[in-house]
């Protein structure tokens, strides 16, 4: 797994860096936002939101996920905009590196989730520790299907998937190692 600390990258106006307790402001603007959560059975309560950050910033201190939050430079200063998950999910059928990102309303449309999730596939380590990575977004999620697309993941078709709690008709993407097509001209 990824020490502590490295999950670093930047490209032009997108940099991410390891999710931190003090992003709780983030988590609570993104999973408590009605857009955002459009897809994925609307805005949860702040409490459950705490919950799922104090849990993803345990599971980036032990190692055992990547989840970064996406920054965007402004005239000023670096700006959360949204954040990216790499974690494994064990299922049925064995277990999936699954990726997942969110954008603030803002930020979208910029191109802030696909360079982020690039920065996260060039990080040095990330094809031997995740292998073939695999997104499950909502079949009514557009854009996220449209990036899945453009990253060079191969539609494996539908799927029920459940998120907080809920059950949704999601697209199964794949992308196999190396991540040559995801990576892009990022810079990691």
């Amino acid at each position: 797994m990824q020490d502590a600390g490295v999950l670093r990258a930047a490209d032009g106006d997108v940099r991410i860096r390891e999710v931190r307790s003090s992003d709780l402001d983030l988590y609570l603007a993104l999973r408590g936002d009605a857009g955002t959560m459009r897809d994925l059975g609307g805005p949860q309560p702040a409490d459950r939101i705490a919950g799922s950050h104090a849990r993803e910033v345990a599971e980036v201190a032990a190692g055992r996920a990547w989840i970064v939050v996406a920054e965007v430079r402004t005239e000023d200063r670096w700006q959360p905009a949204g954040n990216v998950s790499l974690v494994r999910h064990t299922a049925p059928e064995g277990t999936t590196s699954e990726l997942g990102w969110m954008v603030l309303p803002a930020h979208r449309g910029r191109g802030v989730a696909g360079t982020a999730v690039r920065l996260l596939l060039v990080l040095p380590g990330a094809t031997a520790t995740w292998g073939a990575v695999e997104a499950f977004p909502s079949t009514t999620n557009v854009a996220s299907n449209r990036l899945c697309a453009g990253l060079g993941f191969v539609d494996l078709g539908q799927v029920e998937r459940e998120f907080a709690g809920r059950r949704f008709t999601c697209t199964r993407w794949r992308l196999e190692p190396p991540y040559r097509r995801a990576a892009g001209s990022v810079r990691a």
